[in-house]
């Protein structure tokens, strides 16, 4: 996406533990995508030798486990589906910006799982090639 970006990451118990950060407490994982975003626009800006920050609004984060069975589903297609969305692309296959063409086989991209993808999202691969389609009926997220 040009403005920003989606992320799905398996945690565990310990990167949801809580840390001092000077005197601000955080969570672990919220303390590394923290440092993470900032190293990225430092490199931003001494590359395109500009300063100041690159993000504009705090990160958002949700837990993907919250007791409804569908949620889970409905985040991932919600989050492949987005350029269509967006009116960014047609088909994702036109997206490479996206995990989907790893997703799907098309390309072979080490940051995915499908295994656990398709575990924890209870995803088929028919349910992803619904969504690089562009169906416009994939998304139920207000069920």
């Amino acid at each position: 996406m040009p403005n920003h970006f989606h992320i799905l990451i398996q945690t565990t118990d310990r990167s949801l533990e809580n840390i001092k950060v000077g005197n601000i407490d955080l969570i672990k994982i919220t303390n590394s995508f923290r440092l993470l975003l900032s190293e990225f626009a430092k490199e931003v800006n001494i590359k395109y030798n500009r300063s100041g920050s690159l993000f504009r609004q705090k990160t958002k984060f949700s837990l993907v486990n919250n007791g409804d069975p569908n949620y889970p589903k409905n985040v991932i297609k919600y989050v492949l589906s987005n350029p269509l969305e967006a009116k960014l692309v047609s088909n994702l296959d036109d997206w490479e910006y996206s995990s989907f063409l790893d997703l799907v086989g098309k390309r072979n991209g080490k940051l995915c799982d499908f295994g656990l993808c398709k575990d924890v999202f209870q995803l088929t691969l028919e349910d992803l090639k619904d969504i690089g389609n562009g169906y416009d009926d994939i998304l139920c997220l207000k069920e």
